[in-house]
């Protein structure tokens, strides 16, 4: 397993302020002038996504808000920061063409809409094509050390409401 989706988790557990900073913040990254940009969420500003971490019920190693921008594909790469396995990805700002792509060399092996929240292996080759948008791409992304199927067997076992 790669991937699957978790329809029921989204932002609008969050307040409206803070949804409004988590869309302010990720879609306004400049640096590093990368064509995938994250600004790591301090421990100050966690609050924000509080009411999300309360209901994952696995462990999150950190949490970064994710912008790509308009009409760029970042390059293929593969997410080892600190043993990082797994990321749960909840759209903030994400058009329907915009897509999580796994790759084997120059080839996409998959593409996966990013409407929906979904829980993706990111220790394998990736990357975003955001190449048809005309809005920055923005996501809220925490991160796991668990793998994809560890992470899905703690939604069967307890499910968030």
């Amino acid at each position: 397993m790669k991937w699957f989706e978790i329809s029921n988790l989204t932002l609008d557990v969050c307040s409206s302020i803070s949804r409004e900073w988590m869309y302010n913040i990720g879609y306004n990254i400049t640096e590093p002038p990368w064509s995938i940009r994250p600004y790591k969420i301090p421990q100050e500003e966690l609050f924000h996504i509080s009411p999300i971490c309360d209901i994952i019920p696995v462990k999150i190693d950190y949490a970064a808000l994710i912008m790509t921008p308009a009409n760029t594909i970042c390059k293929t790469h593969v997410d080892n920061i600190g043993g990082r396995n797994t990321a749960i990805n909840i759209p903030i700002n994400v058009e329907a063409n915009s897509l999580f792509q796994y790759m084997d060399g120059d080839t996409v092996v998959e593409s996966i809409d990013l409407q929906t929240t979904k829980c993706l292996r990111v220790d394998v080759p990736h990357r975003i094509d955001n190449s048809k948008s005309q809005f920055n791409r923005v996501v809220l992304s925490l991160s796991f050390v668990e793998s994809v199927e560890y992470i899905h067997e703690a939604y069967l076992s307890y499910p968030p409401s």
